[in-house]
């Protein structure tokens, strides 16, 4: 029996085809760059960075929702390029105009403050102690105290008639900032290995996806309470791990 096949039957087939394959496609790369999201998301986590700075991690895929390409992309970006990048690398700060990074200790009070903040809050001057030869330094408050948390105090007490005194016991120098001139940050995480990783994930998710197409010429089916079952398509080629099955 010979069966003839017009070029319009051939054309809308393959029509056809080209749809089912930008949508496996572009639904493939929408997931694969939602994975990659949540892998950097992780990661970030993992490092003991917080939920916030992972939370400045997105992901687009392109084309917009709702429309299929042949060539889909997926873009990942975070809103806090500066900081995720010198985590990712590892790099050296430097102080601006040769002045000084300051990092708080506990008795701040506070984990992102500056001396100039801290000064004008407490209404105190700290005093500058150079060390190692100017590469370091620190900024101390002087006639003060520790409070039962542990942060930093002036070492007065107001007396009855309102005036006040600094009490002779329980005074100390309290380190308030260390100065340095440069800091290494460590690279906590490799974004470059995840973003690989991510683009091996790309043939399974492609054949998770074609294994949910319905087959267009097979004909519908219904179930027992007569509503349609889209027939799905045959997998003929390699199941790979993590294609979801």
């Amino acid at each position: 029996m010979r069966q003839r096949v017009g070029m319009t039957d051939i054309a809308t087939l393959l029509a056809g085809t080209e749809e089912d394959i930008a949508e496996v496609q572009t639904r493939a790369m929408e997931e694969a760059g939602e994975l990659l999201k949540d892998d950097w998301r992780g990661v970030i986590e993992a490092a003991g960075l917080g939920a916030r700075l992972a939370r400045t991690v997105r992901s687009r895929a392109y084309p917009a929702k709702g429309q299929n390409s042949l060539d889909p992309a997926a873009f990942i970006w975070t809103k806090a390029p500066k900081i995720i990048d010198a985590f990712s690398r590892g790099v050296t700060i430097r102080a601006r105009d040769g002045k000084w990074l300051a990092w708080p200790t506990p008795a701040a009070g506070a984990r992102r403050i500056t001396p100039a903040v801290w000064e004008k809050r407490k209404g105190v001057k700290l005093r500058f102690i150079p060390l190692r030869g100017g590469r370091s330094a620190i900024l101390v408050l002087d006639n003060a105290r520790l409070t039962g948390r542990g942060l930093a105090a002036q070492n007065r007490s107001t007396s009855r008639n309102g005036g006040g005194y600094t009490r002779l016991a329980g005074r100390a120098t309290v380190v308030i900032f260390v100065l340095h001139r440069t800091s290494r940050v460590k690279k906590l995480f490799d974004l470059e290995t995840l973003a690989t990783r991510a683009a091996a994930r790309m043939p399974a998710l492609i054949d998770k996806h074609w294994s949910r197409m319905p087959d267009r010429n097979a004909p519908m089916l219904m179930d027992d309470s007569g509503r349609p079952i889209a027939p799905f398509k045959p997998w003929s080629g390699p199941r790979t791990k993590g294609s979801g099955w």
